[in-house]
């Protein structure tokens, strides 16, 4: 078998899985995170601040304030300021790569989503219920900052694996390698995340927009209804 047969072989195989784990495909959930440069990505956005704080940290004329990031964003959201974003030129861009659709600032809680303006406007109607707007700009380029607060109690933990910190209860986990959920509390958030972990989790409907317009920047890989094959797309 050839290796276009053998994909193909393969791809209706997690068709045919799909169809009988009887999930409706609107509530089919994909983990969702940035394309980064080093994998080919586009060029993404990071904001001047701490950008030029990560140049003095390099250069030895300033010692790395890890708070820095918290208290930028913590600041723009209290007083309505935009933090200025810049395109990244650190090592990792490709030169000539087009500026990101998506992107993504901080960790966690302090995690930024960046969308390019046309992008956020074709997701608006799940990214607002779902997100805070975070004020942003960036000298030449239309950007609109957003921060995830929906938090969903979706996941069926019991079934789940990955590494929590209490196997027995498992409330919180490291990192998820195996998804299970309650398909029928899904549909309420487009976009989300669960109480056990951090990772965005997002529906079909968003990855049917992100594809359709041909946005880049993102990376997908499909978690429910969980198959044999998650790769990240």
């Amino acid at each position: 078998m050839g290796k276009r047969d053998r994909k193909a072989s393969i791809a209706a195989e997690v068709a045919r899985r799909e169809r009988e784990s009887g999930v409706p495909p609107g509530r089919f959930v994909y983990a969702m995170r940035p394309l980064y440069a080093e994998e080919g990505g586009p060029r993404s956005f990071v904001p001047a601040l701490c950008a030029e704080h990560l140049r003095e940290v390099r250069s030895k004329r300033a010692l790395y304030d890890g708070d820095l990031w918290r208290r930028v964003l913590e600041w723009a959201i209290e007083s309505g300021e935009a933090i200025e974003l810049i395109l990244d030129d650190a090592e990792g861009f490709v030169a000539g790569a087009t500026p990101a659709d998506y992107c993504e600032w901080g960790l966690l809680d302090d995690r930024l989503m960046i969308f390019s303006a046309r992008t956020a406007g074709a997701l608006g109607d799940m990214l607002e219920p779902c997100c805070q707007r975070v004020p942003v700009f960036c000298h030449g380029q239309e950007v609109v900052g957003y921060r995830l607060r929906a938090v969903e109690d979706v996941l069926d933990a019991a079934y789940s694996e990955g590494w929590w910190d209490d196997y027995k209860l498992r409330r919180r986990a490291s990192d998820i390698k195996s998804y299970s959920f309650v398909t029928e509390r899904l549909g309420r958030s487009a976009i989300f995340s669960v109480p056990e972990h951090w990772q965005t989790l997002v529906l079909q409907r968003f990855v049917d927009v992100v594809r359709g317009g041909g946005f880049n920047g993102f990376k997908f890989r499909k978690v429910w209804p969980r198959t044999t094959l998650e790769l990240w797309v």
